[in-house]
């Protein structure tokens, strides 16, 4: 059966080249489109990622299909340092991933603000002056 399609798309092809001979080979067009948007996922690795998805998602279909491509969040994770060591199985959304573990912060070491550091130790402590403590107004 797979045979027969490939044989179909074969001869489709001819059919096409052999009444547009001007036009390139379709198989050529496939392999220059996917190298085209290998190249765009690699400059999208390269912008800010809020940028890739608020701008550049926008600007058309291919450019859309890039920045939502599992593929390329991946990557992203990858080359920004994410490990995967944390967690124990592959994420379904790597784009929310990603954004997830940028504000991975504080709240996941402390999530109860058990150390009070107020913030570390040049950070100045609010105080409240109240009349009639010692305190001058």
């Amino acid at each position: 059966m797979a045979a027969r399609n490939e044989e179909a798309s074969g001869n489709a092809d001819a059919a096409i080249s052999s009444v547009l001979p001007h036009l390139p080979n379709i198989n050529y067009l496939k392999e220059h489109q996917r190298t085209t948007l290998k190249i765009l996922e690699e400059i999208f690795l390269n912008i800010p990622p809020n940028m890739v998805v608020c701008v550049c998602r926008l600007v058309c279909h291919e450019w859309k299909e890039v920045a939502d491509r599992q593929s390329f969040w991946r990557e992203k994770c990858r080359r920004v340092g994410y490990s995967l060591g944390e967690i124990y199985k592959s994420p379904d959304n790597w784009r929310m991933f990603y954004f997830l573990l940028k504000k991975k912060r504080n709240l996941i070491e402390n999530p109860r603000g058990e150390v009070e550091t107020h913030g570390g130790k040049n950070y100045p402590q609010k105080t409240t002056l109240v009349p009639g403590n010692g305190s001058q107004c």
